[in-house]
């Protein structure tokens, strides 16, 4: 996890996931090294309820799937940046589930100052 960040620091390589403790860390990483135009993605999932992701931890945590209102995700993100996220990307959210999220989502954004772009999978 921290070498990839390394790794996306010296290559400024356009985007690099992550998951989701580290995604603040590479963040403020590449800003510092100057790689503005890398994008990070906090890897996330849907639960399939309204309002409820799956935060992505690591490979030990991820054994068990830790559920977190999308707000206190948005706000935990906030946290581990310096004023608000630049370019982090909420990552793995199927079109099906868009259709739910993506309301929910825009409710959240204007609250948090976050600019957010959602990448998803088809």
């Amino acid at each position: 996890m921290y070498v990839l960040a390394e790794i996306a620091k010296e290559t400024d390589s356009g985007h690099v996931n992550q998951v989701f403790p580290t995604a603040g860390y590479t963040q403020r990483l590449l800003k510092g090294a100057g790689a503005d135009n890398t994008l990070v993605n906090a890897l996330i999932s849907p639960t399939g309820t309204v309002g409820k992701v799956i935060i992505s931890t690591g490979p030990f945590s991820s054994k068990n799937n830790l559920v977190a209102d999308i707000d206190d995700a948005l706000l935990m993100l906030r946290d581990c940046t310096e004023t608000y996220l630049y370019n982090n990307v909420l990552n793995r959210l199927s079109v099906q589930s868009l259709r739910v999220i993506y309301p929910f989502l825009l409710s959240l954004l204007s609250p948090h100052i976050i600019f957010l772009f959602l990448a998803f999978s088809l």
